[in-house]
């Protein structure tokens, strides 16, 4: 025999205890929380603006000017 060993390793397990990875996920959850929040209140804001507009838009045409 040469010394060469076959090794398993368990990554759950080892990223499960991994304090680095730990802190790392917790932090980019925040992130994607962070960047939800201001995608959703960028869509309401456009969501507002567009019903603005075609409110606008039926008023001219009811109207005429």
């Amino acid at each position: 025999m040469r010394g060469d060993a076959i090794v398993f390793v368990n990554s759950d397990s080892l990223l499960k205890n991994y304090d680095y990875y730990n802190e790392l996920l917790k932090d980019l959850q925040a992130h994607e929380d962070s960047v939800d929040m201001l995608l959703k209140s960028r869509s309401k804001s456009l969501e507002a603006e567009f019903s603005a507009y075609q409110s606008k838009a039926a008023s001219i045409i009811v109207t005429g000017k």
